[in-house]
């Protein structure tokens, strides 16, 4: 294994070498199917952010669109994208906020289930949580914006800037 790679990263490599041994027999026929062998599973991450660490990293964040998206994540645990996609509105392509019934609703209806997404059920918000969203509400209404996470008013997409 090369310096500075984890087990996990050399497992998920040669899994998916793996995959593409078994496609290639199954497509074009190997004579012998070679055998792959996985280092064994790390043990799952039990080590979370500390209330003071998740505050200084808040605190770092220089962009409002940044620190939007950091609150949400850090009390949500929603994914990237799904954050990104948030809007005011209800939507059927990706999730929004009813700050009346005080849910969030992490997709919208017509996304398709995934692996990924299939745990993303509506949840209530937490009221950390919803004092910000109601305050970032009014402000967004003042100027027309549909999405939580944005930049001057347009969607933010990737967050590799901020």
């Amino acid at each position: 294994m090369r310096e500075g790679r984890s087990v996990t990263t050399a497992r998920h490599d040669l899994k998916t070498l793996r995959a593409a041994i078994r496609y290639y027999h199954e497509e074009y026929g190997l004579k012998a199917l070679p055998v792959v062998k996985l280092p064994p599973k790390e043990p799952s991450r039990v080590r979370w952010l500390t209330r003071q660490e998740a505050a200084r990293l808040l605190r770092s964040a220089k962009a409002p669109n940044l620190r939007r998206f950091l609150l949400i994540g850090l009390y949500t645990g929603m994914r990237s994208q799904a954050i990104l996609g948030l809007s005011w509105m209800p939507s059927t392509s990706s999730g929004w906020v009813d700050l009346q019934s005080e849910v969030l609703y992490r997709r919208g209806e017509t996304v398709r289930r995934t692996k990924k997404n299939q745990n993303q059920k509506p949840t209530t918000i937490p009221n950390r949580l919803l004092a910000h969203l109601s305050r970032w509400h009014r402000m967004d209404a003042e100027l027309g914006v549909r999405y939580v996470c944005h930049y001057q008013g347009t969607k933010v997409r990737k967050l590799r800037r901020s």
